[in-house]
């Protein structure tokens, strides 16, 4: 990947949503003690209203929350095609809740209080997942941008490099 390409990547960071001011403060303060970028929002709705395909990074939410649950944060991400990783943590983990998070594709699931070295290890996870991720859209990409370079003749070797002739 060329330098241009890698500057035109979505810097990654780490997006806490929480509308308890003191978990958004314990989350900020575990998060800067490593030095990771990150972006506070008070619910799922004012974090909805940035440029979702821009995003990189993971997603670190309560799962209750005024207006939008974050169980329906994750189903809206799904439905727009934005695959981040995420952290639920709870008060009330129920576990058709835990269910529910676990099968639409959660990372992990925490229940408040928490360990926040435990919480700190799935966020690094999550950060990493989200980089790999990255790394094979804009290799898959790059492919595609070659393979569109190629003449007929050239997609017909290549077809039969693939077909094994």
């Amino acid at each position: 990947m060329t330098r241009a390409r890698q500057t035109d990547l979505p810097q990654p960071k780490v997006y806490l949503l929480d509308d308890d001011p003191v978990i958004t403060f314990l989350l900020t303060d575990l998060v800067e003690s490593v030095h990771l970028p990150y972006a506070v929002f008070p619910d799922a709705t004012s974090f909805l209203t940035q440029d979702l395909t821009r995003l990189a990074g993971c997603i670190v939410t309560d799962v209750r929350m005024p207006g939008m649950s974050g169980l329906e944060l994750q189903d809206e991400l799904r439905f727009q095609d934005i695959d981040l990783p995420i952290i639920f943590i709870s008060s009330y983990p129920e576990v058709p809740t835990v269910v529910r998070a676990m099968r639409g594709g959660a990372l992990d699931f925490f229940q408040k209080p928490f360990s926040t070295q435990q919480v700190l290890d799935r966020i690094q996870d999550g950060l990493r997942i989200d980089q790999r991720r990255t790394e094979i859209q804009a290799r898959s990409r790059e492919i595609g941008e070659r393979m569109s370079l190629l003449t007929p003749r050239e997609r017909e070797v290549l077809e039969g490099i693939f077909e094994g002739k």
